[in-house]
């Protein structure tokens, strides 16, 4: 019995239930939320395992368990004697039993080249050949790729060079990529990343003054693996990160650090390589793909200290050059935007790569089980106005078995409010940026559904917008031959909106463009008093608007290499995740924050859930929270002083990198609104941005409870900064 097993199962009241059972383990889940296993006897040793005699099908998943006079019990047939279980703890490598690694390295070297001849692997360990010729210096030649493979490859590839390179802020970025890839109860993508971690823990341990990372990047990829895979995969990988693994691996460790004979070490290999399907061979491939870093630090080590000192101050003088000049275009492109409304159109027939039976949603990626309680009941409805159920438990049981496929509206071009639903068949508007020529999607707008609340009243709103608004509204709009809306914006800033929480001039002045067109459609009377009455009545009209507005001036700003600049700020009642212009799609997430702000009657603090929605793209280009100083009649709904709205929009030019020429503030003398948030200024000074926003209420089915200010999360912006420098070489 393994040292995390017996603690558990040795603590009085430890009890739970079965979370997975197969004809060889049995995962149990304790309540409070630990996770240990029991394995047949002969299986290898875990320290969360108890190796026991097991006859299969005696148990299944949702069983209870718990301990009681030194007994095992699960299920009704189950019981295990514990006082005889043997204890199973790995040896300890520290520096006072390690080989030297010039010794370690070429042992490493020597493996490569005997593996070959124990096959070409299953799972990642395919890979090992990649990872060979890496460390070899060799050039990289083509070799069949299957679909894993084909995936895996490239991040893996540069995985290794970061290795070489003693870069394990990119080694954990890149990571991030397998993770969850493949099948299986542990995916290989796992197996291969927490073999690689757990290398880099062993020789972090065994080498103290020789390598060095901040742990925090690991820390970040655990965390963040979380909803990424399953939670007794999410296990395994963490114990690796932290040097816990099957004992074969330990073995493998063992015999390769401390420089035993290397027929004992192949010996270990193969008792590793027969560990699961192709787990073993994954968790090897991690492994030699760590140990690179061994290589790495002695290539490294040859550099005369001075000199690397002052490679890296003339290196950092470089890029701060570089980094100014990114930021400027970045900006420009921002600024340059000029956003054209030219239809409304269902979304599976204009947003790309939606398909059926998906729902788009707001924020970064997130699964059924991590989503807010707000998301879930948005998602219910989106299933109910879709028709793939005819009920709420039956659309709660498609949704709870993964049988409708969730993805960001950010993965999409598009944005959505608050939970931000989008399916195939609701209409969004379509926006495009005529200056770069690319388009970005919205949905509509409205108080019920898109916070949770999946009633037939919600779900009417939909309807109506399906059937009879939208197509109205797209006659007049193909009429008309589209409507710049950039003048719209700028004229509405000036009238007191701030395109987010309020958009009220916005709307007016939408809907008086709007009403000619829509008499001039040939549209029958009865649906153009609908639709004049729907959108001369809805002051939040325009907020889909500006934020497709918002999106599609800040798509052509990614990918500038170099740029600290945000291009994306999105919540989903879960996590908050920016996106960074010169680091590519990923997102850096912290916890979601809780709102301070104001509820309607009926509703309390207790109530609220955390921040959501996409709709903070009016503030990464510029607009909502950013410019309230001009907007200081929105303090009704989300509270705060003038004084405070002054602040803040004064705070915000702190933190950002220019003006806009465009869209101004006559409060403070015209003044341009502040564009472009910096990480790096935003970690230097504290200041986060500001952000005004509705409330969506913790628990399914209900409405918009209340409106308030909230500040984005300071740790999304040290993470990205952490893996820029990392990115681009700044120390």
């Amino acid at each position: 019995m393994g040292a995390k097993a017996r603690g558990l199962l040795t603590e009085p009241g430890f009890s739970g239930k079965v979370l997975a059972a197969f004809s060889t383990t049995i995962y149990l889940l304790g309540n409070d939320g630990e996770i240990i296993w029991v394995a047949l006897e002969g299986l290898p040793a875990h320290r969360r395992s108890l190796l026991a005699s097991l006859k299969p099908g005696s148990v299944s998943a949702g069983q209870g368990f718990f301990t009681q006079d030194g007994c095992l019990r699960i299920g009704q047939d189950v019981s295990i004697e514990l006082d005889q279980a043997m204890g199973w703890e790995p040896s300890a490598i520290g520096p006072e039993r390690v080989a030297s690694l010039p010794v370690v390295n070429a042992c490493l070297q020597r493996l490569f080249a005997v593996l070959p001849g124990l096959g070409t692997g299953v799972g990642l360990g395919q890979a090992i050949p990649l990872i060979s010729a890496i460390e070899g210096g060799r050039g990289v030649t083509a070799f069949p790729l299957n679909s894993l493979l084909a995936r895996a490859s490239s991040p893996i590839l540069d995985m290794a060079k970061a290795s070489l390179g003693q870069d394990m802020a990119e080694v954990t970025r890149k990571g991030r990529e397998l993770v969850g890839l493949g099948p299986g109860l542990t995916p290989s993508g796992d197996d291969f990343v927490g073999g690689l971690l757990f290398a880099a823990h062993s020789l972090k341990t065994a080498y103290p003054g020789d390598f060095y990372w901040e742990q925090e990047f690991i820390r970040d990829l655990i965390d963040w693996a979380r909803i990424q895979t399953n939670p007794i995969s999410h296990t395994v990988l963490s114990d690796l990160a932290l040097g816990h693994g099957p004992e074969p691996l330990h073995d493998v460790a063992s015999s390769l650090l401390t420089g035993q004979d290397f027929w004992c070490l192949m010996a270990a290999v193969t008792r590793l390589l027969g560990f699961g399907h192709s787990s073993g061979w994954d968790i090897l491939g991690g492994v030699l793909t760590g140990m690179l870093l061994v290589k790495g630090r002695l290539t490294l080590g040859s550099l005369n200290p001075k000199e690397k000192w002052r490679r890296t101050l003339m290196a950092t003088e470089d890029i701060k050059q570089k980094v100014e000049a990114a930021n400027a275009e970045t900006v420009r492109r921002i600024n340059a935007a000029d956003p054209v409304l030219i239809d409304i159109a269902p979304a599976g027939d204009v947003i790309p790569r939606l398909k059926d039976r998906m729902i788009l949603h707001s924020g970064p990626p997130v699964d059924w089980l991590h989503m807010c309680g707000a998301q879930r009941g948005a998602m219910i409805g989106a299933v109910l106005f879709e028709g793939w159920a005819k009920s709420v438990d039956e659309a709660s049981k498609l949704l709870e078995r993964g049988a409708i496929q969730f993805e960001p509206n950010h993965h999409h071009q598009a944005v959505g409010p608050m939970a931000g639903t989008i399916t195939a068949s609701m209409p969004v508007w379509v926006v495009e940026n005529k200056t770069f020529g690319n388009r970005a999607f919205c949905r509509q707008v409205e108080g019920r559904q898109q916070f949770g609340d999946y009633s037939d009243t919600a779900l009417e709103s939909l309807r109506l917008w399906k059937a009879l608004w939208a197509p109205a509204l797209r006659k007049a709009i193909l009429q008309m031959g589209g409507l710049s809306l950039k003048p719209i914006i700028a004229k509405a800033l000036q009238m007191g909106d701030e395109l987010h929480n309020r958009p009220v001039a916005a709307s007016s002045l939408f809907a008086n463009a709007l009403a000619g067109p829509l008499v001039k459609a040939g549209i029958a009377k009865e649906d153009l008093l609908s639709t004049l009455g729907y959108i001369t009545n809805h002051e939040l009209l325009f907020l889909g608007l500006s934020m497709a507005s918002g999106k599609a001036s800040a798509d052509p700003a990614a990918g500038v290499e170099y740029s600290t600049v945000v291009v994306a700020m999105a919540r989903n009642g879960t996590e908050f995740g920016i996106r960074v212009s010169g680091l590519g799609d990923e997102w850096f997430t912290a916890p979601s924050p809780r709102i301070n702000g104001l509820y309607l009657p009926g509703y309390a603090e207790q109530d609220a859930g955390a921040d959501m929605g996409d709709s903070a793209i009016t503030e990464t280009v510029g607009w909502g929270g950013f410019v309230l100083a001009g907007a200081t009649g929105i303090l009704s709904l989300v509270g705060g002083s003038p004084e405070e709205a002054l602040a803040y929009s004064r705070e915000m030019r702190q933190i950002t990198v220019a003006a806009s020429p465009h869209y101004r503030m006559p409060i403070l003398g015209f003044q341009g609104a502040p564009v472009g948030i910096d990480i790096r200024k935003v970690v230097q000074t504290g200041i986060v941005p500001i952000i005004d926003t509705a409330i969506a209420h913790k628990n399914p089915g209900y409405p918009i409870i209340g409106a308030g200010l909230v500040r984005a999360p300071l740790d999304c912006f040290k993470k990205a900064l952490r893996a820029f420098g990392q990115k681009y070489g700044l120390k």
